[in-house]
């Protein structure tokens, strides 16, 4: 019996860490010039196109970075399921606590998940 369950773990992790890597990949937003991996430029009229104008709402590579530290943190600590409501309900609602997502970010993790 352990020996099946350090393999069923083994899979999960696998399956974790192909998410993870498909995450990494996604593209940045189009509509910012990036100067460095915390600072970025973009041109006013599009923030106007959104509600947020907070710099995490616009920089997807930190809203990446959030979902898959989400992703780590309750993969070892609560089911599977878990992460997997947490993520359904980025793509749904487009927040989770107090932390509202990007459009496009959302519709890039719905791809995944499909």
């Amino acid at each position: 019996m352990k020996t099946e369950l350090q393999k069923i773990n083994k899979q999960i992790n696998e399956i974790k860490n192909k998410f993870i890597e498909k995450i990494k990949q996604l593209p940045d937003n189009p509509e910012i010039n990036r100067l460095n991996q915390n600072c970025y430029i973009m041109k006013s009229g599009q923030l106007t196109k959104h509600d947020d104008w907070s710099s995490f709402f616009h920089d997807f590579k930190k809203q990446y970075k959030y979902i898959i530290a989400l992703t780590e943190a309750n993969s070892n600590k609560k089911s599977i399921d878990m992460v997997i409501n947490k993520l359904t309900t980025i793509v749904e609602k487009g927040c989770i606590k107090d932390t509202t997502f990007h459009p496009d970010v959302r519709k890039e993790l719905k791809r995944i998940l499909e």
